[in-house]
């Protein structure tokens, strides 16, 4: 679960959620660029609120990582 956090959040570093696109010609003109399907806080609290890991949720290890996953914006 740990590893699945780190690569998501590496994931979503390629991600940013608005981008200034300027053209050539047109040296003011800008474009937004929005990803609002990759929301790596939202991802993986619904992949981690899944009964399978209902077993985990007094675990040291998965309150840390939750709390991590908590903290992080949306």
């Amino acid at each position: 679960l740990e590893e699945m956090y780190e690569y998501t959040m590496h994931q979503a570093e390629g991600f940013q959620k608005v981008k200034h696109v300027k053209t050539p010609m047109l040296e003011t003109y800008e474009m937004d660029f929005n990803y609002p399907y990759y929301e790596p806080k939202e991802m993986l609290l619904v992949h981690l609120e899944k009964d399978v890991f209902k077993p985990l949720y007094k675990n040291e290890r998965f309150i840390r990582l939750m709390e991590k996953i908590n903290a992080l914006e949306e």
